[in-house]
């Protein structure tokens, strides 16, 4: 099949056609998981000042001594700040996280000292400069060195220091870090909007009971899933019959979405009308068929506005895939495809090669065909490798054996017979 695209070169094509979403600012908490359109700097120093690690004591001589006995003259707890500074042979009791007082050497952890008896030491403090009251004193169970639990203003963050970059998905940490800089607003690229319509004469909704040589429409709720998972906002149109109105009235909807997915009409049949609305509709076709099985059928292509022929679309440009009907065919040419169009509009770095990891075959195999075939297998980490064990599978239509897998399989084109230990590649799912 010289005339089919490769897997890899089907992917560079979705590739080479994808923009990502143009940016918009969004509130910090309604940012979260989407991906940064800016640099991030910071605003000032982090920490603010400089402040106790633990609960303690705050110390002005950098080498005190085990043994050395000190007056106590002030508390600091966190949000408060002291204007007293230390002087010779003084101490503050401080808590985790509290400023440090001006003279402040080191910190000493509580555990690290004992209360002793004033009366005791008389002559020991009677050398010391004091000043207000004396609540008690402590004595230090180890020698202190300078800076010792202490968190120096700026130590984690300078100043217009570049925090983040564009491309970052903005995790809970990142939510974290701009909310500790006073950062309330951000340029992200939004979620891709995602429109879904099965089409097929044969299919009803999962809540109706089949009659006759009716399915259900799992296909849908399959691609639901894997968009949302995906980072997408999936948007189920429903069912378009096998008839060209209602293939064109639907598709026409859902070409107002930044992706639209059709599952099933592909093919080769007599009723496999979704290509031909699609070109009446102005979507310019990319590619049709893939030297891949699951998943040969595959059409891509993108709607702009050039190619606008009907009013009721105001999308600018919207990316199309036909997926081929069967739910497992359906469902790797999402994880290959949709996936990879899903995360470049979203404004991530995405690789043209598959994420594959080696991996060792755990039982016998047998290839047959002149197209690779993703097979569905459990994985099972043994040591230093993973091992793929292929499932029982009745071929595309079969969605137990892909509910039960963990990743699938990449067998290259070709008859191979395979056996135990032998090196394969495996796509991770989910």
């Amino acid at each position: 099949m010289p005339d089919l695209l490769s897997v890899a070169a089907a992917r560079e094509t979705v590739l080479s056609v994808v923009k990502p979403l143009t940016a918009t600012t969004l509130p910090l908490d309604k940012s979260i998981h989407l991906v940064l359109a800016e640099e991030i700097h910071s605003t000032g120093d982090s920490p603010p000042f400089s402040k106790a690690m633990v609960d303690g004591y705050a110390v002005g001589d950098a080498n005190l001594g085990e043994g050395e006995i000190l007056q106590v003259t002030q508390e600091i707890f966190a949000g408060a700040v002291s204007h007293t500074p230390l002087l010779a042979g003084q101490c503050a009791r401080i808590m985790t996280g509290a400023p440090i007082p001006t003279g402040t050497a080191a910190v000493v952890m509580h555990e690290r000292t004992r209360p002793v008896d004033l009366t005791a030491n008389a002559e020991k403090l009677a050398n010391a400069s004091f000043s207000g009251d004396q609540p008690h004193t402590i004595q230090l169970l180890e020698s202190t060195k300078a800076g010792q639990n202490i968190l120096k203003k700026g130590a984690a963050i300078s100043a217009g220091q570049s925090l983040l970059q564009p491309g970052q998905p903005l995790s809970p940490a990142c939510i974290g870090l701009l909310a500790d800089q006073g950062i309330t607003t951000v340029a992200v690229h939004p979620r891709p909007t995602v429109a879904i319509l099965s089409t097929g004469d044969e299919l009803v909704p999962i809540g109706q009971e089949p009659v006759g040589a009716q399915i259900r429409n799992s296909n849908s709720h399959l691609l639901q899933a894997a968009i949302h998972i995906a980072g997408g906002e999936p948007r189920v149109i429903g069912i378009a019959r096998d008839n060209l109105p209602e293939l064109r009235q639907k598709i026409t909807l859902g070409l107002n979405a930044d992706i639209l997915l059709l599952s099933g009409g592909v093919s080769a049949g007599l009723l496999d009308l979704v290509p031909q609305v699609l070109q009446e509709l102005g979507v310019r076709k990319v590619f049709h068929k893939i030297r891949l099985k699951p998943g040969k059928p595959l059409w891509f292509g993108v709607y702009e506005p050039e190619n606008q022929i009907a009013p009721e679309i105001t999308r600018t440009r919207t990316l199309v895939f036909g997926l081929p009907g069967n739910p497992v065919s359906s469902g790797v040419c999402c994880e290959l495809f949709v996936k990879l169009a899903i995360a470049a509009l979203r404004g991530l770095y995405v690789e043209k090669a598959i994420s594959t990891q080696p991996a060792l075959l755990a039982n016998d195999f047998i290839h047959r065909g002149d197209r690779p075939t993703y097979f569905p297998a459990r994985l099972e980490k043994r040591g230093a490798h993973i091992w793929a064990m292929p499932l029982k599978s009745a071929g595309s239509a079969d969605l137990l054996a892909y509910a039960l897998a963990e990743g699938l399989i990449a067998f290259p084109a070709g008859d191979k017979e395979y056996f135990p230990g032998d090196n394969v590649e495996v796509l991770p799912l989910f």
